[in-house]
This record gives structure tokens, sequence and C-alpha cells, in this order.
């Protein structure tokens, strides 16, 4: 199959449907046909079939990936479409639903965001990540979809040889994304299953990025981190950037009464540490937090790590990763959420990196109405560690030798959360509880429901393992969001 069609999310979902198409293994392009419920149809190009590799970096008759984006518009919201694209002697089909116009407030009934994050290919060889979506139950299907980061390792495996070579690099980023994104089955159905949006993270560069790692020779220069940057922004381009736009950009995507505020806060961070967005990038989210309390709706914020972390110090930075609580804009960003909370209009922080799930709250210590909430899931298929992974599975299997087996030997036990919420800004105002803490493999859905002025708001965690006694779905309700 070397057509494949994946439905992505816009900023005006509920009257059209954009999705991203991706030709495998071609040195051409052939004529494409659109059709549209199985009638022939010319949807709007958003971005046109090129190259994700340039010429320049390639042979022309070197077989190679085409993607593009395109659009169908005049649509009904809540609506199930089928697409198909013919060419070249294939065809690929895609049957989506338009996003409905509203959250739902029948009773029985969710609108749905399926949450995504760090998915390593080669530890999911059997496509569980995939085979999950024929088990989520209908009254959870998800509407739209969370890509919060690390889609790919293109970082792995630890002991390969790198070239520092722009070219060698693309080549073989290509072939990552392609085991994801290609299909029929594994992560590709998760990224057929509803319009998805992403945002990226250090994986989709290299660990730490954009610092040294110890561990990618190719990052101890500048040179070599900037050959490394150009080959995996092309990359993303390709595969995962919303369309329109560019590098860095941002997406609002609005469900009234929800506001979906997606950031990248990774791809043009500051090597000095000083922004983690674009250079007044802080400024949209400001005015975004700002919009959503005059509008009176609620306010999501997707990031590509948590905001509850604590600033990481120089050798934690220079050798894991930094926090978002390290640069500028983290000041000013908790302000704004703070100034949400004030107005009565309760957010919630989505994220994931940490392999790890958690649903946490903080409060605000004098006023238990104002809230700020946060939503963890991570991994979908955790990456591989090098010794530590091989240690872990013998010391699971001692345990089992006495009734003590752990599903999930490689997996660590998620954190507690911090007393306070960004003291260093707000002072001891914001006090941290955690509800729920989701060891192992798994996707999340966040549903929501209006009641009200008001909405119902839960996580049900899916988790991801071989043996069936293991796959339990676990709900965490989260308190009313508005008037109670």
């Amino acid at each position: 199959m070397s057509l494949v069609l994946h439905p992505r999310l816009t900023n005006h979902p509920g009257n059209c449907v954009q999705v991203w198409l991706g030709l495998f293994e071609r040195t051409t392009t052939p004529t494409l046909q659109w059709f549209l419920d199985g009638q022939l149809t010319f949807p709007q190009i958003i971005r046109p079939l090129n190259n994700i590799r340039p010429l320049d970096l390639v042979d022309y008759n070197e077989p190679r990936v085409f993607s593009g984006v395109f659009q169908f518009n005049n649509l009904l919201p809540s609506t199930r479409y089928t697409i198909e694209v013919r060419g070249g002697g294939e065809s690929a089909s895609l049957s989506v639903y338009t996003l409905p116009d509203a959250v739902t407030d029948r009773m029985g009934e969710w609108f749905n965001i399926m949450l995504v994050s760090c998915f390593y290919q080669p530890e999911d060889r059997q496509g569980l990540a995939g085979e999950l979506v024929s088990r989520i139950p209908l009254p959870l299907r998800p509407h739209m979809t969370l890509l919060m980061g690390d889609q790919v390792y293109l970082d792995l495996p630890t002991l390969q040889d790198f070239k520092d070579d722009v070219g060698w690099l693309a080549r073989k980023f290509e072939r990552d994304y392609t085991c994801n994104w290609r299909g029929p089955n594994g992560f590709a159905r998760l990224l057929a299953a509803a319009p998805a949006v992403s945002t990226p993270d250090d994986h989709e560069y290299w660990n730490n990025f954009p610092h040294m790692s110890l561990w990618i020779g190719n990052s101890w220069s500048k040179a070599g981190r900037d050959r490394w940057t150009q080959a995996g922004r092309m990359m993303y381009e390709g595969f995962q950037l919303a369309a329109p736009g560019t590098i860095g950009d941002h997406l609002v995507v609005e469900i009234p009464p929800l506001s979906i505020f997606v950031a990248d806060t990774r791809s043009l961070r500051d090597p000095d540490n000083m922004n983690m967005l674009r250079p007044g990038g802080i400024q949209p989210i400001v005015d975004w937090a700002n919009d959503v309390a005059a509008r009176g709706r609620f306010g999501i914020l997707v990031t590509g790590q948590s905001l509850l972390d604590k600033p990481a110090s120089d050798l934690e930075g220079k050798f894991a990763d930094y926090a978002l609580a390290n640069y500028n804009e983290f000041t000013p960003l908790v302000q704004a959420l703070d100034r949400l909370a004030e107005a009565g209009r309760e957010v919630i922080l989505i994220t994931g990196d940490v392999h790890w799930g958690r649903v946490a709250e903080a409060m605000n210590r004098t006023d238990a109405r104002k809230k700020i909430f946060e939503v963890i899931s991570s991994p979908t298929s955790l990456v591989t560690t090098v010794g530590y992974d091989q240690f872990a599975k013998i010391a699971s299997f001692v345990k089992g030798l006495f009734g003590r087996k752990d599903p999930w030997p490689r997996h660590a036990d998620p954190d507690d959360v911090p007393h306070f919420l960004a003291r260093q800004v707000l002072g001891p105002k914001y006090g941290c509880v955690k509800y729920h803490g989701q060891k192992g493999n798994h996707v999340a859905i966040l549903s929501f429901r209006q009641v009200g002025f008001g909405l119902d708001t839960r996580v049900t965690y899916f988790p991801i393992h071989t043996e069936l006694q293991y796959r339990t779905p676990v709900e965490v309700n989260i308190p009313r969001l508005g008037p109670k």
C-alpha cells in the first residue's frame, strides 16, 4: 500500500475535513482523483503534494515519500464522510466524522479527545496500540486526537552510528516516520481514528533538543546540531505540521464552550535557555487566555512538557532535559493561567513526555472555586532503555517467583505533584493534589458533556498490554467545570 490517508484537525473543524496524503516508495506523483461519498470532487489544496526530502537530498530515481494536505469544505458537523483517493493504479479510503459544532449536552453522550504521546515502534511490533482503537466503547469514540510529542524516536537506537550528513539523517528519519505512519495497523490506526493535531517534543529531533546530548555524537558540535535539526524539521513538516502553518506555529480549535490551544514549546527553543517559543510567541497564549475568560469558555492548553514541573537544575538540564519552568515565557504563561482561574474559568493543562499518566489539580488556597487541572497521558509504547530494561525484566521475573508479578516492569511509577503550582512565580497560591497516577503503556480519552453552564469532565485510561487481565480501563472524574 503506497497511498495512505490520515484525518487532520483544523481551526474550523465542524464544516470541513482535512486529510494528510502520503505516497510511499514512489519516484513520481501520479494524477489524483478524489471522491467524497462516492462522488468525484476537487478538494482545496492546503499543502501541495511534494517530496518530504527535497530533490537536492535524493537521487531522482530513488524511492521516497511524498506528502500533501487537502481539505473538503462546506460539510455538515457531526457527520460521517468517506473520502477516497485514486492514482497510479492504487487507491486509499478513509471514513471520518466532522467534529460537532459544540460539546454535547445529551445524557449518555460525550465529546471525546484521545490523548497520545511517546510511541516507540520497535516495542509495539504486535500492533497493540492500533488494536486498542477497536476496543474503545462507542460512547468514548474519539472525536479528535491530540498527539502530544515523541510520535517518533529519531535518535534511536542508542548504539546506531548516525552519520553527520543531512541526506543520510533525512533518509533514516523518513524510514522511522514511515514505520509509524504507513499502516494499515499499529500506530497508523491511532492516526486514522479521528482528526488529529500534533505538537512535537524532543525526540522529534533528539533527546534534550536543542542542547547537546551525551549519547548523540552529532549533537556535540553546533554544525552537527544544525544538520540534525534541518533533517528533523523537514520530516516534521512533511508528516506532522498543521496546515497551513510553519514550524513553531500554534493552533486554536474551538468546540464551544471549549477552546483548545496547541502550542509548540520545542521546535524553536533557544539553546541559551531564554525562550521556548518563537520570538513574541507568548503573546498569542496571553491573548487566548484573556479571550477565553472574556467569552466565558473553558481553556485546554496543550504543551510538550508539564507546567507543574519545577525548573531543572543546570546538571539535569544539560544531561536530561530542561523543564518549561526554565524559560522566560514561563512567568507570563502561568500568570495568564492564574487570571483565567481568577475569572472563574477553569483550565486543563494537557501533556505527555514523562512515561506515566497523571490527573492532578491546583486549587487556589483561599478560594476553592478557582482551579487549574492537569492531565498527562504517556507513554503509548515505552521506549527501550539499554541496560535498565534488561535489569528490570530480570527483577520482575524474580519477584514473579514469589507471587509478586509486576505487569509493567520497565515502567516508572507516576511522580507526585509539587506542593504548589509555579511557586517561584505565584508563591503558595495554588496547592496541588494528585487524583490519579497511571503506570504502563496506555492512551487516554478526555471526555466532556455540557450540564447547564458547566462541563462534566472525566479521563479514561486504556492500558495497552499483551495480557487481557491488564487491559481494564480506569476512569477518573474531574470536578465539574464552571457553575456547580
